[in-house]
């Protein structure tokens, strides 16, 4: 009777190791999105306001990461919105601009995050990661007015779930990404720099 005690309880031990193996834990990322500074010096050290918004419906989680359960989500540890306004207020100050408080008039660029959205897919390992983010940018400067939305999707396969290092690659790849795209409008940088 006591071998089939023991057998028992490693037969439970061992569907329960399993069963924890399925599911994956939230992750936190910390968002930083890296923006190529070269950049034309349109802004001849003339004012500039820039506004960061994060409109998205959720902002506290970009998407799942796989597994069974719809709790292993993954979210920003930082707030993206201020993560985003710095890349690109680097950006825009090696561009020769100067960030300034509005004023009436002022040359104003504001900046919406509508989307940042990761989904992994691949049962039990995860095989497919799908990433992607969308802005849009609304220019105002001496009566002309400029707006466009920009986009950029990536589709990796990975082996085994990736962590949060690799995770946190990925995401900041994706906004940097939109926002490379933002800033090679040339309609957008005419707009400015008048």
């Amino acid at each position: 009777m006591r071998l089939s005690a023991v057998l028992r309880r490693s037969l439970l031990c061992a569907v329960l190791a399993v069963a924890g193996g399925c599911a994956l834990s939230p992750q936190t990322l910390n968002i930083h999105p890296s923006l190529d500074v070269a950049a034309p010096p349109l802004g001849r050290g003339r004012p500039l306001v820039l506004e960061v918004i994060d409109t998205r419906t959720e902002p506290a989680v970009f998407g799942i990461r796989g597994g069974i359960y719809q709790t292993a989500t993954v979210g920003p540890r930082n707030d993206v919105a201020a993560a985003v306004r710095q890349a690109l207020a680097e950006r825009l100050g090696a561009a020769g601009f100067v960030l300034s408080t509005p004023q009436p008039g002022s040359r104003t660029l504001r900046v919406e995050l509508l989307r940042i959205d990761y989904l992994a897919s691949g049962e039990p390992a995860v095989g497919e990661i799908r990433s992607s983010c969308e802005v849009r940018a609304s220019v105002a400067n001496a009566g002309s007015s400029y707006s466009g939305n920009y986009r950029a999707n990536s589709v990796r396969q990975v082996v085994g779930s990736p962590g949060i290092e690799e995770n946190e690659k990925i995401v900041n790849e994706i906004i940097a990404q939109a926002l490379q795209r933002m800033l090679a409008d040339r309609g957008l940088l005419d707009t400015l720099a008048r």
